[in-house]
């Protein structure tokens, strides 16, 4: 039995086919923690979102500029610790690659973002700043799905963007109200879809 190369002891070296099936199984391991991450990020949180989009939106469109604005503080800070929450308590079969921090770290820069194009965007009416951010997110939905290859993630992301530019054209009068309940009706019926598949 020949010396390791590189440790110089006799340990048996594994055949191809030991290799090649140690291979196989890490990248059984690696997928499994990847639909454990998409499933963290996309199936029950689509959930929460859309239930917060209808509150926000719906919100934003009936009531006072003050109050509504007390309604998204009161939803993001919602969504914000559950955020928390989950990555103290991630799934049982995670195994953290990297990729996991520069989501969380985009999603802060999206967040930002939508602040920075609503002051941006005024003064306009009041629905304009609430479409674009949504179109803002529906876009990053799709790209989110292009990176992942998540199909039905990118589905929703243009029915976001299509449904923001069609209300600001056809129905601006009503758009956040339709908006919130598309848009955030969708996100609920994906993640309910993907929740179940996944259970």
């Amino acid at each position: 039995m020949a010396d390791h190369p590189y440790t110089g002891s006799r340990a048996a070296l594994p055949s191809p086919r030991e290799a090649m099936a140690a291979l196989d199984g890490a990248r059984a391991t690696m997928q499994r923690s990847r639909r454990a991450s998409v499933s963290a990020i996309c199936n029950t949180p689509l959930i929460y979102w859309g239930v917060a989009w209808i509150a926000g939106y719906v919100g934003a469109q009936f009531l006072p500029s003050v109050a509504a604005t007390g309604v998204w503080v009161a939803v993001f800070a919602v969504m914000l610790a559950r955020r928390h929450w989950r990555r103290l308590h991630p799934p049982a079969n995670l195994i953290v690659s990297g990729w996991e921090t520069r989501v969380r770290r985009a999603w802060w820069v999206l967040f930002a973002g939508s602040f920075a194009l609503s002051a941006i965007a005024s003064p306009v009416p009041s629905y304009v700043p609430g479409l674009l951010v949504g179109a803002l997110w529906g876009i990053a939905a799709i790209l989110y799905a292009v990176l992942l290859d998540e199909m039905e993630f990118g589905v929703l992301g243009a029915w976001i963007v299509v449904l923001a530019v069609a209300l600001r054209l056809f129905v601006p009068d009503l758009s956040l109200v339709l908006f919130g309940i598309g848009a955030g009706g969708a996100a609920i019926a994906l993640g309910i879809k993907r929740a179940r598949h996944a259970w």
